[in-house]
């Protein structure tokens, strides 16, 4: 019996854990069942404790997707960990609006001017850059300082 495809890529920057999920969309139950259960792995079995979600690869999230994020924030943030959430595309950030999670998630977006992540030890540098829509151009991160 073969093991499940992993959900989710992660890469270590620092202390900081950075977390970008494979699947374009979490809408199939058993995928964000398995994401779920890959992201609470890593904030109880590996004690992470600054993970920065990049959802630079995501394009739509159903409410029982946006119900994992809100039990991983609390498992995160519950033994004073920290958990950003990045690179949100429009439809994205809408679902987070509507339903006025927007208000419990720590959300950045890049700004040239300065380093959103500074309190994540440089973690910005790490991501790649987020795809963009057809015809428009690739959002980078600043250059680490």
């Amino acid at each position: 019996m073969s093991a499940a495809p992993s959900r989710i890529e992660v890469r270590e920057v620092g202390n900081v854990t950075i977390v970008r999920f494979v699947d374009p969309e979490l809408v199939d139950q058993g995928v964000i069942q398995e994401a779920g259960v890959e992201l609470y792995r890593l904030v109880e079995d590996q004690r992470c404790c600054r993970l920065l979600l990049d959802l630079g690869t995501l394009d739509y999230v159903a409410s029982m997707g946006l119900g994992k994020l809100i039990v991983l924030n609390k498992k995160a943030t519950s033994g004073g960990g920290k958990l950003v959430l990045c690179n949100m595309n429009s439809s994205v950030r809408e679902a987070f609006h509507l339903a006025k999670l927007d208000r419990l998630f720590d959300i950045r977006d890049w700004d040239a001017k300065a380093d959103p992540g500074a309190d994540l030890g440089g973690a910005w540098s790490g991501l790649p850059p987020r795809e963009p829509p057809c015809g428009a151009a690739a959002t980078t991160p600043p250059p680490p300082p």
